[in-house]
């Protein structure tokens, strides 16, 4: 008998809204296939909220498990630990849209999360870099984005193969 793929994650989608001011670029080379961005976020004050709707498709053989999550994996999450499915499996091929309700951190930082199912993950990490500019430097401070991923994915790959 042939082997079961594991369950897998593609991002069908992704999509930011910002309340203010906030921007969102995808830097180059920064993805392989344990690794996707979900962008470097700017512009935003320690504290703004916005939100981030994700389309994710599986795109494995077998539905995920009905306790399958949206789960941090690094970092502080920007306000959000995990999104829950809420029980609601999804089908080979089919897609379901996460709303992450994120609040822009004190200082710049990372985060990264990966589909859980009790202890177990799939997919890849999706990673997320958010700059925050004081509340009267937010048109003056020049911003780079980050050339390297490096730390956080070693991290996330030890947490994914762990």
């Amino acid at each position: 008998p042939a082997a079961k793929k594991p369950p897998a994650v593609g991002i069908a989608l992704q999509n930011h809204l910002f309340p203010g001011r906030g921007e969102v670029e995808y830097p180059e080379g920064a993805e392989d296939t344990t690794l996707k961005s979900l962008g470097f976020v700017s512009g935003m004050v320690p504290g703004e909220p916005w939100l981030l709707q994700l389309a994710l498709t599986n795109e494995g053989e077998e539905s995920w498990p009905a306790d399958a999550a949206l789960t941090l994996c690094f970092g502080s999450g920007f306000g959000c630990d995990c999104v829950s499915l809420d029980g609601y499996p999804v089908s080979p091929g089919e897609t379901v849209v996460l709303q992450v309700e994120l609040t822009a951190p004190e200082r710049a930082g990372k985060s990264a999360w990966v589909m859980t199912s009790g202890r177990a993950c799939f997919g890849p990490a999706m990673m997320l870099d958010v700059a925050v500019e004081a509340a009267w430097l937010v048109n003056t401070v020049a911003r780079e984005p980050p050339s390297s991923m490096g730390m956080a994915r070693s991290v996330c790959k030890q947490y994914l193969f762990a």
